[in-house]
């Protein structure tokens, strides 16, 4: 809230301005502005300018109209500026006079468009005629009065004040001051308190277990059905009858030896009472002491709930309660030995986590992990292979510093590293040769994997990088070789037809040996390119099977660190 300044303070103390009343309507108490302190606000600058209201002549009297026009004009505009209701005033032809800044705030619209407009401009037909009425009344009758109405378009209740505002010399009405207060709070209790009551009357009388409401002398006044039901009586034997009747006289005096009025405090005790028949039974009485806002006892109540079966059981239970303590005594040396169970498998799991984490910092591929910033995370391989000294200085990294310019084909590095970026978010993994530059400027071949995962409700990748410089050097020898053997298998076929069978047999022994070959190169490049492939496929399945929270949680880190 605004602070008000020294001006608007002086009035809300001088006169009052503002000030809250209390009032009781209905089932809630209302709040209202006093409208005769607005009201004579809007008189006293409407008026401030008339010459014969000033007791002096002459030039001190100009002066003193003028200061008295301008404290009128500022207590005014304090008025407007700052209450905390809507406040305007209107003419015969219900246009706006004079809005405050809570009107405008309300309306959406600006001064300028709300002074001069008639109130049907602003406001629908239906408003406009029941407001219009309402006005003229007011004018005719020169009288306040108020009104509760909904405004429809805001869903909001607002209580509002009409009050005259006369001439000072012929008493006639030339406006109509109007203060509307915000109520919808005050309505949704009031909603709340009769649905409250009435959630509360079906809950007394649809109760399991009897309720009875005596006064201030101990009598009877007021008891849900269940109270009929369960002492088999109706209303000519409980209306206005003490409530001792109800007891055996020794159990009577029980309950008077608590003193249960005079403590002034809910009590509860188990006792007797008596049926229609003087049958005696056992009930769990509840009793709470109602005073009035003096401190003085209105009554009290009782709260009865039947306990006969459960007296008759506590004996069957006692019978049982060995049994039960050798079962609990049994169920404890069990839980003990899954305490220890559980005790023992966290601890393996720390040491898998452990296990997992040194795999991370040792493994020579560079591992690191990203997010819509950037790099947030490596291991010491990503420092090692890009030459920089520490991880903050990696993180300092975008993607794109760490590749050259164009990528082989001539696309740019940046867009391209964005195609993998987004195709990772959009199918969970992307797997693509790349060319890397780094720090000292060597570029160098790598196959990275992009995999897509949650860390702590935050989408991630985790980059697995490999250095394929040696592999790639290793594919060209074998490519040579391969194409010296293709070679070499020409030479041997333009041999002498005699040596044909031989150079048959000797060629398809080449071929097995090529076979062979390309099967343990795809083999060691399969091997080279997905190490941790079937951990980052076992590791989800066995989080989905896992049910306990703490060993999901240590999954889910394992998975994301793999």
């Amino acid at each position: 809230m605004v602070n008000k300044p020294d001006i608007v303070k002086k009035l809300m103390e001088e006169e009052k301005l503002g000030k809250l009343e209390s009032s009781s309507q209905g089932s809630h108490e209302e709040l209202e502005i006093h409208e005769e302190n607005v009201k004579d606000v809007f008189n006293e600058f409407i008026h401030s300018g008339e010459g014969d209201n000033v007791g002096r002549k002459g030039k001190d009297s100009v002066g003193y109209e003028n200061n008295w026009r301008d404290v009128a004009e500022q207590r005014l505009a304090s008025l407007m500026k700052y209450a905390d209701d809507s406040i305007y005033l209107l003419d015969r032809d219900c246009r706006y006079i004079l809005v405050s800044n809570e009107l405008l705030l309300r309306l959406n619209l600006p001064e300028e468009k709300v002074l001069g407009k008639t109130f049907g401009e602003l406001h629908s037909s239906e408003e406009t005629q029941e407001f219009t009425e309402k006005i003229n009344w007011v004018f005719e009758n020169g009288k306040p009065t108020k009104d509760e109405h909904r405004v429809s378009r805001l869903g909001q209740w607002f209580l509002r004040t009409l009050s005259p505002v006369k001439d000072s010399i012929t008493g006639q009405t030339t406006s109509v001051a109007v203060i509307s207060k915000d109520i919808t709070d005050w309505k949704k209790t009031e909603q709340e308190l009769q649905a409250s009551e009435k959630k509360f009357r079906a809950i007394f009388e649809n109760s399991a277990v009897a309720i009875t409401l005596t006064d201030e002398n101990e009598r009877i006044i007021s008891w849900n059905k269940y109270v009929e039901y369960l002492l088999g009586m109706d209303k000519n034997d409980l209306y206005m009858k003490h409530v001792s009747s109800l007891y055996p006289s020794k159990e009577w005096q029980k309950i008077r030896a608590e003193n249960v009025r005079q403590k002034g405090m809910q009590h509860r005790l188990e006792t007797k009472m008596l049926r229609k028949n003087n049958e005696p039974f056992d009930v769990d009485i509840s009793l709470s002491v109602l005073k009035n806002n003096e401190g003085k006892i209105t009554g009290s109540i009782g709260v009865i709930k039947d306990i006969s079966k459960r007296k008759q059981m506590e004996e069957t239970l006692r019978g049982h309660s060995e049994h039960l303590e050798k079962m609990v005594e049994k169920r404890t040396v069990r839980l003990k030995k899954e305490l220890t169970e559980r005790k023992q498998m966290e601890e393996k799991l720390k040491e898998s986590e452990e296990k997992f984490r040194t795999l991370y910092e040792s493994s020579t591929d560079a591992i690191m992990l990203l997010d819509e910033n950037g790099f947030f995370d490596c291991n010491a391989a990503a420092l090692r292979i890009f030459g920089l000294p520490s991880m903050n200085m990696f993180i300092s990294k975008h993607p794109y510093d760490l590749s050259p310019p164009k990528q082989p084909g001539g696309k740019d590095s940046l867009a391209a590293f964005n195609e993998h970026i987004a195709t990772a978010f959009e199918k969970e993994s992307d797997y693509f040769e790349w060319m890397y530059k780094c720090a000292d400027g060597t570029i160098f071949p790598a196959d990275v994997l992009l995999n897509h995962m949650k860390l702590k409700d935050r989408d991630i990748l985790q980059a697995v990088v490999r250095d394929t410089t040696e592999q790639k050097r290793k594919e060209k020898e074998i490519i040579k070789k391969n194409m010296d053997l293709k070679v070499a298998h020409k030479r041997l076929f333009s041999l002498n037809k005699d040596l044909e069978q031989k150079v048959k047999d000797r060629t398809a022994e080449v071929e097995k040996l090529l076979l062979q070959k390309d099967e343990f190169v795809g083999q060691l490049s399969h091997d080279l390119k997905n190490p941790l492939n079937p951990l980052v496929n076992l590791l989800p399945l066995l989080e989905e099977r896992e049910h306990d929270p703490e060993t999901k949680k240590i999954f889910e880190v394992l998975n994301r660190n793999v």
